[in-house]
């Protein structure tokens, strides 16, 4: 089960005529939703693998709507973006432009020049930005800087 899109949420969004283009599959003479879980999936590895070392993920759309929507928008232009690359349609501009501003935006959570108001951080755990230096003369805060 996705955390932020289903299969079905992904061919409402689609008009049919991309949907087809995107998703039909001969073999199976209809939508392949294995491909679009898919794309999915790889929406939210992306997800995880740029904020969550930072935000308890996943977001919740009644404990974090904010960021429930924030991240479900993303993980659109994501899926959407997949399914060009996969597939030989050829990728429009419109397509892109969504998927580098998708892109953008998860590189600012992570980076901090944004943030999800109502997604909590990961706390001192070891997981989120915590000082990784040690008492070593060699690793210490003041040789080093900080890491983050």
């Amino acid at each position: 089960m996705s955390d932020y899109l289903q299969v079905q949420d992904v061919i409402d969004h689609l008009p049919t005529s991309q949907e087809d283009g995107l998703y039909y599959d001969d073999n199976i003479s209809g939508q392949n939703t294995d491909w679009i879980q898919s794309d999915i999936d790889c929406a939210e590895s992306d997800i995880d693998s740029y904020i969550g070392r930072y935000y308890q993920l996943p977001a919740t759309i009644v404990d974090n709507p904010i960021s429930f929507g924030i991240l479900q928008c993303i993980t659109m232009d994501i899926t959407i973006y997949s399914a060009y690359k996969r597939s030989a349609c050829g990728m429009p501009e419109e397509i892109m432009f969504a998927f580098q501003e998708a892109m953008k935006k998860l590189k600012d959570f992570r980076d901090e020049k944004a943030y999800m108001p109502d997604l909590p951080l990961v706390e001192e755990t070891g997981l989120g930005r915590t000082n990784l230096f040690t008492n070593d003369p060699m690793m210490n805060e003041s040789r080093m800087g900080y890491m983050w």
